[in-house]
């Protein structure tokens, strides 16, 4: 019983002093309808929970997604674009998320709020996994496993309207 007890003390440790994980901890996270898995090892550290929210490397599975992204080191501003129909701005320490677009006469602008503030960390920001559902993606938990992949229903509209 106490073997497991310093390693989890360690861990506890670490998450406190540096806010992440470390390369060799933490949950797969699969991307996309082939369930790509991201490639953790050349980020900061790997995905980890902050509270209840899981925090998973915004730009790493915006791109997985396809999306395109953009990061503004200086301004700490993030941006994401689908490239059919919205795209969004967020800001490393805010709750809120500026979202931009349009799909045919229904207008898709709007602000979101985050469950977890987004955290810079050695550079990448950090977002929490549910902000991909606005998105239309859907995030499902499993046990040492989270996918993040497009809704089926936001799929067949994609390719009906768009090819």
């Amino acid at each position: 019983m106490r073997k497991w007890k310093v390693p989890a003390l360690l861990l506890a440790v670490m998450l406190l002093l540096t806010g992440c994980a470390p390369k060799d901890a933490g949950l797969a996270i699969l991307i996309g309808l082939d369930k790509t898995e991201l490639a953790q090892g050349d980020l900061p550290c790997r995905s980890y929970y902050e509270g209840e929210a899981l925090m998973v490397p915004l730009c790493k599975v915006a791109e997985t997604l396809g999306y395109s992204s953009e990061w503004d080191s200086a301004s700490k501003m993030a941006g994401i674009d689908d490239g059919y129909i919205q795209k969004a701005t967020l800001t490393a320490d805010s709750t809120t998320a500026v979202f931009e677009g349009k799909l045919k006469m229904l207008n898709m602008s709007r602000e979101a709020e985050l469950t977890v503030k987004p955290v810079v960390v050695e550079g990448v920001l950090y977002v929490p996994a549910d902000f991909f559902t606005e998105f239309l993606n859907d995030v499902e938990y499993g046990e040492g496993i989270v996918t993040i992949a497009p809704s089926m229903n936001y799929t067949d509209y994609i390719k009906a309207f768009f090819g």
